[in-house]
């Protein structure tokens, strides 16, 4: 079976770190890094909303195979791609805490702001924390963080509209809320300063909630009224209008840029979904849901969009445009994955859901749920690090 983009990344950074490090050191890093960090379509990470409990589902054979104790209850929480390290925060408290996945110790980190996102640096072992007001390197081997360039023209990060980062080329991205102007921060020069691109968009359009590739060399977003969707090249610093929404407009959710960058959905409050080539040829995919689109993904070798409203999930094949299948759930999603083979939907669901729900994308079909044992609702659900990475 070829590999999949996921897994050629994690053979290229092996590699890397086998002919930086030399043989004894390979096998010191086997030793202390559990398999399941490298599995991105066999272990499920789920964290509680009422609790700080964690537990750990083994998809082969749909069971719960461990539980743990994260000292609060996360907002936010990602997966390193090149070590057994788990980063998480919560909106509300201004520290992270660092948990070891194979040691499963947990280390605390005092910060200067709350934490919004967390981003992993592949191969530097560095955590990318975005706060309130500011951004900052945290190394969680010294356990120390280093503060990055300030912005003056964005006094505060919005939760609703935070920067994105192009993980391949280190760029950390953010809109400007008042103007038509988007920074760029390169996160791997410490001395780095924002660079601004100005973009030509009409008078009084804002741009909305930003997405990004893993390449850093195409952004989209929709204005932020919903008007207008958008491509953006930085590197030529080329702008193209993609959708006009006309004047049945609602404010829009973070764009989906597929693995293969060749595809860019975008959909609102409204319910209307719209995928569009970033090539600018063919016409355009479109298609309403009944309630406000919460967020897309892609699925089984791309030829899947995958949508949660806020009580449903929506399957739409791209080569037809028809929708495929659509499940009421009658209860809130609070998150969604989509396995490393982009063979699986996860849901989590609110309302009293101990359970991990997940659809198969291939056939269409909703399997058995998996329950979980000690956690009181489902919230959010994370997989191993390479599809941290490529999802």
């Amino acid at each position: 079976m070829p590999l999949q983009r996921c897994q050629w990344w994690s053979l290229f950074a092996l590699a890397t770190i086998f002919a930086c490090a030399g043989g004894a050191a390979m096998a010191l890093y086997y030793e202390q890094v559990p398999d399941y960090v490298y599995d991105p379509t066999r272990y499920v990470f789920v964290t509680d909303r009422l609790s700080d409990r964690l537990v750990v589902v083994d998809l082969d054979g749909d069971r719960q195979s461990d539980r743990q104790d994260l000292g609060m209850v996360p907002d936010i929480l990602s997966i390193a791609t090149d070590f057994p390290m788990m980063a998480y925060g919560s909106y509300q408290e201004r520290q992270l805490i660092f948990f070891n996945l194979k040691k499963k110790e947990r280390l605390r980190l005092a910060l200067p702001s709350r934490p919004l996102d967390l981003f992993f640096i592949p191969n530097r072992q560095q955590l990318l924390v975005v706060m309130q007001d500011g951004v900052a390197l945290a190394d969680y081997q010294r356990l120390a963080l280093y503060p990055l360039a300030g912005l003056e023209s964005v006094a505060q990060f919005e939760k609703n509209h935070p920067p994105v980062f192009s993980a391949l080329d280190g760029s950390l991205w953010v809109a400007d809320p008042g103007r038509p102007v988007i920074y760029r921060l390169r996160v791997n020069q410490r001395d780095g300063k924002w660079q601004p691109y100005s973009l030509p968009l009409p008078d009084g359009e804002r741009i909305g909630p930003l997405s990004v590739n893993a390449q850093g060399d195409i952004l989209a977003f929709a204005d932020r009224t919903g008007s207008h969707a958008y491509l953006y090249r930085p590197a030529s610093n080329t702008l193209r209008r993609t959708v006009d929404f006309g004047d049945a407009s609602a404010p829009p959710i973070a764009p989906y840029l597929d693995g293969t960058s060749r595809w860019v959905v975008y959909g609102d409050t409204a319910g209307r979904l719209t995928g569009v080539r970033t090539s600018g040829e063919g016409a355009p995919i479109s298609a309403r849901l009944s309630s406000p689109v919460e967020k897309i993904r892609g699925g089984w070798l791309n030829r899947l969009w995958v949508m949660v409203t806020d009580e449903s999930l929506a399957v739409q094949s791209i080569a037809t445009g028809e929708r495929l299948n659509s499940f009421s759930l009658n209860a809130a999603i609070s998150d969604l994955w989509v396995t490393g083979d982009g063979k699986t939907a996860l849901i989590a669901a609110r309302g009293g859901f101990q359970q991990v729900l997940p659809f198969d994308l291939r056939t269409g079909t909703q399997k058995r749920p998996i329950d979980l044992d000690g956690i009181l609702q489902a919230n959010l659900i994370r997989m191993g690090g390479n599809n941290s990475f490529c999802y």
